[in-house]
């Protein structure tokens, strides 16, 4: 315990309507982004975990870039699963956001149920609690995994959608002791 956390939303990615989005790649923009919130964040990470979707990864790659660490990856810290459903427009994606945001039972398009998807995440900071102690990590994820998990820990689960259209690409906030000390909206 006593690790400090700090939650990292992916930088901006190539949308590909051919592919799942769980594999869409960072672009030049989001890397971009992942530098500057690097440099913004000042940290020298002891871990660095990250999702196991391609744009997380090459988000967390850029943290990485000149230490010796090496990046462990889970699908527990994936984004909502959405692979299955259909692509849609920025305007149908927000709608189908904010529909399964209010309906957290239920798998909208044939995604994943959000309350499936936020206890898969909070399951894995508790590993990360569990197996790490005092140390500065870094964790890459995706933003309605992250939306919901932050709204969770403050209380405030009713605002959870328009939280989620405040988020940007490289927000990052802070968690010790299951606290929030660095809100990632902001």
């Amino acid at each position: 315990m006593n690790n400090k956390i700090y939650f990292l939303r992916h930088g901006h990615s190539v949308i590909q309507e051919d592919r799942p989005a769980s594999s869409w790649p960072l672009s030049e923009e989001g890397k971009d982004q992942a530098e500057s919130a690097k440099t913004a964040m000042g940290v020298v990470f002891d871990v660095v975990i990250s999702s196991n979707e391609r744009k997380a990864i090459q988000t967390a790659e850029v943290f990485l870039a000149g230490t010796p660490l090496n990046l462990s990856t889970d699908s527990l810290f994936n984004e909502l699963d959405r692979d299955r459903g259909p692509f849609l427009s920025k305007e149908e994606y927000s709608q189908s956001v904010e529909k399964a945001m209010a309906n957290p039972m239920v798998g909208i398009h044939h995604w994943e149920p959000t309350q499936s998807a936020l206890a898969r995440f909070t399951k894995g900071v508790e590993w990360i609690e569990e197996t790490h102690t005092s140390k500065h990590i870094l964790l890459v994820s995706h933003g309605i995994v992250l939306s919901l998990y932050f709204a969770t820990l403050l209380g405030i689960g009713s605002s959870v959608f328009s939280r989620w259209r405040k988020l940007r690409p490289c927000s990052w906030g802070i968690v010790e002791n299951q606290l929030v000390v660095r809100d990632i909206v902001i």
